[in-house]
């Protein structure tokens, strides 16, 4: 079979081997083949001096060429596989990670995606650390002999990644169970009690920690695959240690060194010979790393701390050197050139291109791509060349980002019915001392339109102006809610939110960032796809569907102190799988007593069979936005319409306030043709105070 398999269509491949190889089963069939760029999310830029195509050819490209060079069967067990490190048949773990998470982005390209993936997988399990048995050990010669050594921090975290990749990748349980035992031998033996990264386990002196190893995006990856809270401490302990380094010892440059020390209460860089050479101090060949590993955070979830260390990164490179060519193989802190630098090579500008994407440096993204995409070197420079080239042009997705759309078309909406909030809600701009807005949102031909302005922002980096354009959910509630489409234009990237009691509507919202576009884009989003971003100090606070009184669309404008303009455009915003039941605002009316009267209809939609009724006597021409919203004060019978999506017939659902226990009771349930018979009657037995449902908003049936 695996002589034919190969030249097979991929469609009929798959069928194939599910008709001879039942074992094998859906587990086997890429879940996001390469390339993903269409529909991978991204806060970040891309490079636009090449079509997506053309990109996603330097990648594959670049991915074939690695493999050649780099990848080797194991000279010892049949099947398995190994990164050569070194030109020689040997490897190290940090390999082993490159090659699972490699592999695990490319499966759809690469056929023998899932075989190679496993036998590394397998490999590295047969050389546990002398530390801990849980972790690989950090050196497997070429002969493969069992080694006496122990781990290394960078390889297992990357390793880990690669298995919670495989697991979104091709679905076996398998790889789900040994992602989390592995993260978990990661938290006991790696991680310090104040949430500093051991060097390794046999790193037992406390105050020691090498900068490269810290990885907020895996961190975040690894947060929302195992619910353990361990991952945002160790995530934001990063941050706190970058930060500390570059106020103190590379203001003007943000450049992090190899390695660090916890003296005096602060962190510094370490001394010459601390570990491996005399550049233990300086940014060199492990710092280069950096803007790699925290540029990513930006661009996969737009981690803010990380989109200031970045920042301070590029914001030197680019204004010391004439473009990523120029960058050179290791500086001091003080962005001084080192003994030997005189040479460039992808270890260093490749990672700067991911800096760039985060950072807003187009033109030296640009640059590093191309370089990246055409520059040879040994396994290190190459496996972090490609890995960096996967995520500038979009193809390093990351479990829990949602898909944007734009590559394969999206799955069809669940069965059931739908809220349409464009023709159905109550639209509204809100913009603070220092923004501005054209005019309140109206729906227009179809669409919802929106011209804004930041007029000042008071620091770089700072977020503290906000404009935002949102709508109203009927009934403060979304309960059932399975996913939203929206189709929009934005001249800059959204952040659209659901907004929750108790939560900012900006900061620490449930979230998704859509990517700016000049065209119409639709997009659909699983609830799942909404999250509180990682910097948010209120993060573990619960989705509630059932109190969301709107959703809102806010622009993610770069805090430069310049004014800024952008145009938000909707033309589709719809919310599926919210079951047969209907939104409203709910309004108090008190009568006094001897006033009831017949029904008053006060408010009425184009849209049919939408309505809203009061009774009792109300002035000629009232509106629902005139009557006062209040809590019930006395007996009071609410009236609600009920549409039934499937046989568009209404029902009038009359109820009394139960003031002893606080809620509604049903008092009569009446069908659209019981209804006029029987309401004079159920209004004359539960008094002269009514509660009015003054507006409704239909939910139509899925096409």
């Amino acid at each position: 079979m695996q002589a034919w398999c190969c030249v097979l269509p991929r469609r009929l491949l798959i069928l194939l081997c599910l008709a001879t190889c039942p074992d094998l089963g859906w587990a086997q069939v890429p879940q996001r083949p390469f390339p993903q760029a269409a529909n991978t999310t991204g806060y970040g830029l891309r490079p636009d001096h090449l079509t997506a195509s053309q990109r996603n050819a330097a990648v594959a490209a670049y991915y074939d060429d690695w493999k050649t060079r780099h990848l080797r069967p194991s000279v010892a067990v049949a099947g398995d596989w190994k990164v050569d490190f070194n030109g020689g048949g040997a490897t190290v773990s940090e390999a082993m990670g490159y090659g699972m998470i490699l592999t695990a982005y490319m499966a759809g390209h690469d056929p023998q995606a899932k075989q190679i993936f496993d036998g590394l997988n397998r490999l590295r399990k047969r050389y546990p650390s002398a530390g801990n048995p849980a972790l690989m050990a950090w050196r497997i010669e070429a002969n493969e002999a069992v080694p006496v050594t122990n781990a290394a921090t960078d390889g297992d975290l990357d390793m880990a990644m690669g298995l919670v990749l495989a697991y979104a990748q091709w679905g076996d349980a398998a790889y789900r169970t040994e992602a989390l035992a592995l993260l978990g031998a990661i938290k006991t033996g790696l991680v310090r009690a104040d949430h500093s990264l051991r060097l390794g386990d046999w790193d037992n002196v406390a105050g020691r920690t090498r900068p490269s190893d810290y990885m907020p995006a895996f961190f975040r990856a690894f947060h929302d695959f195992s619910g353990d809270a361990v991952w945002p401490s160790v995530e934001a302990k990063g941050h706190e240690i970058m930060e500390s380094l570059q106020a103190s010892h590379a203001a003007s440059t943000g450049l992090l060194p190899d390695f660090a020390i916890l003296s005096g209460g602060t962190w510094q860089p370490a001394g010459p010979g601390f570990l491996e050479g005399a550049n233990d101090g300086k940014y060199y060949y492990n710092a280069c790393r950096v803007p790699w590993r925290i540029g990513w955070a930006v661009e996969a979830f737009d981690d803010q701390a990380a989109r200031r260390i970045a920042g301070r990164i590029m914001t030197w490179a680019a204004g010391a050197h004439a473009g990523p060519t120029a960058f050179r193989a290791g500086y001091g802190l003080d962005g001084s050139n080192i003994s030997g630098n005189n040479y460039a090579t992808s270890a260093f500008i490749a990672p700067t291109g991911v800096a760039a994407m985060a950072s807003g440096h187009q033109a030296w993204l640009n640059a590093a791509f191309t370089d990246t995409s055409t520059r040879r070197g040994g396994y290190y420079e190459n496996s972090i060349g490609l890995l960096c080239l996967l995520i500038m042009s979009g193809n390093a997705w990351l479990p829990g980002e949602p898909p944007e759309g734009g590559g394969d078309p999206p799955p069809p909406p669940p069965a059931g019915p739908r809220l349409d909030l464009l023709a159905d809600g109550g639209w509204y701009g809100v913009a603070d001392a220092r923004s501005s807005l054209a005019a309140a949102p109206q729906p227009v031909d179809g669409k919802i339109a929106e011209n804004w302005t930041v007029a000042r922002m008071s620091a770089p980096g700072a977020y503290d102006t906000y404009v935002s354009l949102g709508v109203n959910i009927p009934g403060n509630s979304l309960t059932g809610l399975q996913s939203v489409r929206v189709t929009y234009k934005s001249d800059h990237p959204l952040s659209f939110a659901l907004n929750q009691p108790g939560l900012s509507e900006y900061g620490e919202s449930y979230r998704v960032v859509l990517s700016a576009s000049a065209t119409w884009r639709t997009v659909d989003l699983p609830v799942s796809a909404f999250a509180q971003p990682s910097w948010s100090t209120r993060k573990h606070i619960a989705l509630d569907l059932a109190a969301i009184p709107s959703v809102s669309f806010n622009p993610e404008v770069d805090a430069s102190g310049a004014a800024v303009n952008g145009r938000i455009e909707v033309s589709t915003l719809i919310l599926d799988g919210l079951g047969n039941r209907i939104g409203y605002d709910a309004w108090a009316l008190d009568l006094p007593a001897g006033q009831r009267g017949p029904a008053v209809r006060v408010g009425h939609s184009p849209v049919p069979n939408l309505v809203a009724y009061a009774f009792g006597r109300l002035p000629d021409a009232v509106e629902p936005a005139d009557l006062p919203r209040v809590a019930p004060a006395a007996d009071a019978v609410q009236v609600a319409h009920r549409f039934n999506p499937a046989a568009t017939d209404v029902t009038m659902a009359y109820q009394r306030w139960d003031h002893a226990a606080g809620v509604w009771r049903d008092v009569a349930v009446l069908s659209s043709t019981e209804e006029n018979a029987r309401r004079t009657a159920v209004l004359d037995a539960e008094g002269d105070s009514i509660i009015l449902r003054l507006r409704a908003t239909k939910i139509s049936p899925a096409p």
